[in-house]
């Protein structure tokens, strides 16, 4: 998409100059978002957001004043130029989104031009949460569409068809591998059946210090490289309604979140995995923990899953 500063004349980029400081005021609030725990980015060279915890994308756009034109016409066309802008940057944004582990939402839609105009329709129609009218007469609209529901319904892969991992030998509780035959089970271990039949509410996958990018269909995977949860364990209808992972950037945060239940399953993430750094893998074990029982796979199935960012 074209940036934003090419669409302006020379005026008009004079007019940016002056109120680079109500850009600088967005910036700031942004940033005291992040700060509090909220998965929040923006973009600083163009106005608009993302909120992977609450599963919210914005974007703001600007309605310059045209001085040919008289008073009653200009009001209602600097709010339709600010409405134009802010749809054209929230397309951009959302275009720039994550998918999977090696594709953006835009690599998606370069392959389908009718899901392309879908989309473009879903921003057009964004909700409108602020509109200021300035003192040079210039206008600022702030609209905000969600990730999920008929956005997450256009985008996410198809979901289904995950096969439980293997569990049909004795297993190591500590790293999740056959337990070897010709030698005893130490006493001060516990099997796999043991660990795996505690009642767990959901999971939460802590992931700092790895550098791991959100993403609207992030996989989970054992050491094997089988997949834990991600599209093929999660019902659609609680992948489109809630998203398929829940972000956060506080481990105390997420652990107290009521969605996740009173009893988390919580495990350390070994290693960020896909070109796009949006998959996690978690140990063989604790894979095994989470296919062992139906209840594991109900609350994965439901989406209680959250995954623990680095907080910067």
């Amino acid at each position: 998409m074209q940036n934003l500063s090419t669409t302006f004349d020379k005026a008009k980029l004079n007019w940016l100059l002056v109120s680079g400081s109500r850009w600088l005021f967005l910036l700031l609030i942004c940033g005291t978002f992040g700060a509090s725990g909220v998965v929040h980015s923006q973009n600083e060279e163009k106005p608009t957001w993302v909120d992977w915890q609450n599963y919210t994308i914005g974007a703001t756009g600007i309605g310059i004043p045209d001085t040919t034109l008289s008073r009653p016409i200009q009001k209602e066309y600097v709010l339709e130029k600010a409405r134009e802008t802010a749809a054209e940057l929230l397309l951009g944004t959302v275009e720039e989104l994550n998918l999977t582990s090696n594709m953006t939402v835009r690599d998606t839609l370069a392959a389908d031009s009718l899901l392309t105009s879908r989309v473009k329709e879903l921003t057009q129609k964004a909700k409108e949460v602020d509109i200021r009218y300035m003192s040079d007469l210039s206008v600022e609209v702030d609209i905000q569409l969600p990730l999920t529901g008929e956005l997450a319904e256009l985008l996410l892969p198809p979901t289904g068809g995950g096969k439980p991992v293997a569990i049909d030998t004795l297993h190591c509780p500590l790293c999740g591998h056959p337990w070897p035959l010709d030698k005893p089970f130490p006493k001060y271990l516990f099997s796999l059946p043991t660990f795996g039949s505690q009642e767990y509410t959901g999971l939460i996958v802590d992931a700092q210090g790895l550098g791991v990018q959100p993403a609207l269909a992030p996989r989970i995977m054992s050491e094997e490289g089988e997949q834990v949860y991600g599209v093929r364990f999660i019902d659609r209808k609680a992948a489109i309604s809630q998203g398929i992972v829940r972000y956060s950037k506080d481990l105390q945060q997420a652990i107290a979140d009521s969605r996740i239940g009173q009893n988390p399953l919580v495990v350390k993430a070994l290693m960020v995995i896909g070109e796009r750094k949006t998959d996690l893998t978690i140990p063989n074990a604790t894979a095994m923990i989470l296919h062992y029982t139906e209840n594991n796979l109900n609350f994965l199935r439901q989406g209680k899953v959250t995954v623990v960012l680095d907080n910067d």
